[in-house]
């Protein structure tokens, strides 16, 4: 009888467990999201500057795939790294493109990038674009919703 409480209970308490990282997991994922969104729309507001960018040298590095995909998860992400001036000096900054934009430019090119001046480590390409809010309200909503909804299930199965 101990021996069936204790499984019981520890199947509970997984997933109990499971339903708090998938909250935290959605929460943590919309911030993050979130402050991306912030980043990009302050260096494209009405605040932001323009400058014209070197760039000192491109890149590939591996990195996980954001979707599910049947090489292991992982992919080739291209990245420049460009210097500009801004009003406190010189800044040079590593940025990630997507593989259009990558393939587009070579060292040495200029490019017109859009910073602002409170946070010039984050720079707008003028091939890249906003995120959509829409499938990140969806993705992070669901898992947090399942997250609390699976602790929900087990605090009620304790009643």
């Amino acid at each position: 009888m101990l021996e069936l409480l204790i499984e019981l209970l520890a199947n509970r308490l997984g997933l109990f467990i499971l339903g708090v990282i998938f909250a935290i997991c959605g929460v943590y994922g919309w911030m993050d999201f979130r402050h991306d969104v912030r980043l990009y729309d302050a260096a494209t507001g009405k605040d932001g500057k323009t400058a014209e960018a070197k760039i000192v040298w491109k890149n590939t590095e591996q990195s996980r795939s954001d979707t599910y995909r049947n090489d292991g998860g992982s992919t080739l992400v291209g990245y420049i790294n460009v210097e500009f001036e801004t009003e406190n000096g010189s800044q040079s900054v590593k940025v990630y493109l997507d593989s259009a934009e990558y393939d587009s430019v070579k060292e040495g090119d200029t490019i017109k990038i859009k910073y602002h001046p409170d946070n010039p480590e984050f720079v707008v390409t003028p091939k890249m674009k906003r995120g959509s809010v829409l499938f990140a309200s969806i993705v992070t909503g669901f898992c947090t919703i399942l997250g609390i909804l699976l602790c929900i299930a087990v605090i009620i199965s304790f009643l």
